[in-house]
């Protein structure tokens, strides 16, 4: 991030504030429903299980639908808080509009990493962990320095990775409600 100039790592270091934020309230959420999908696994009950995981589905969405509607309308005053020069407030306005509109990506990996975690797959949940981090890892330099025909954005492009690799956890969540709708329609729940 320095590269490009240093008031683009400025600021990216004064809205980590708001990104740590985002990353507590979904990992609170999501340490909850892992620990209550858990319980209601382990008493062999899987149509609360399925419920409750539901349920935290519905609480990711509508915590990342509240950060983006935050990225919407609030980021220039979020920006304007947090410093009082223009310039550094037009870098602060891009990265918070980029990162709290996209944020999903953030509340829908943690999501999938706790719920696998739940049901007993840590090493699923590892390997979409490890997915997550190579992907940053080789977009952060493409997106951030235009490397391989892809246009400088910096500090745009920062949260742009981290929105993508939050995708890696669909298949996993899409694979449990699978498995959630099966268990429910054999048993006769939901």
């Amino acid at each position: 991030m320095a590269r490009p100039s240093e008031t683009a790592l400025t600021a990216a270091s004064l809205v980590y504030a708001i990104q740590f934020l985002m990353i507590a309230i979904g990992v609170g959420t999501a340490v909850g429903l892992n620990a209550l999908l858990s319980r209601k696994l382990g008493q062999k009950k899987p149509e609360e299980a399925c419920r409750a995981a539901t349920t935290g589905l519905f609480l990711m969405l509508g915590t990342s639908l509240v950060f983006t509607l935050v990225g919407l309308l609030f980021s220039s005053q979020i920006a304007a808080a947090l410093t009082g020069d223009p310039e550094l407030q037009q870098l602060c306005r891009e990265y918070l509009s980029v990162n709290l509109v996209f944020c999903w990506g953030i509340f829908l990996q943690t999501y999938g990493q706790r719920l696998l975690q739940a049901v007993g797959d840590t090493v699923l949940s590892m390997v979409s962990l490890i997915i997550g981090a190579v992907v940053d890892i080789i977009l952060d330099p493409i997106m951030i320095f235009g490397l391989l025909g892809c246009p400088l954005w910096a500090p745009k492009a920062q949260p742009l990775p981290q929105t993508i690799k939050g995708e890696s956890s669909l298949p996993s969540l899409r694979m449990f409600s699978s498995s959630c709708l099966y268990s429910s329609s054999v048993s006769g729940g939901i």
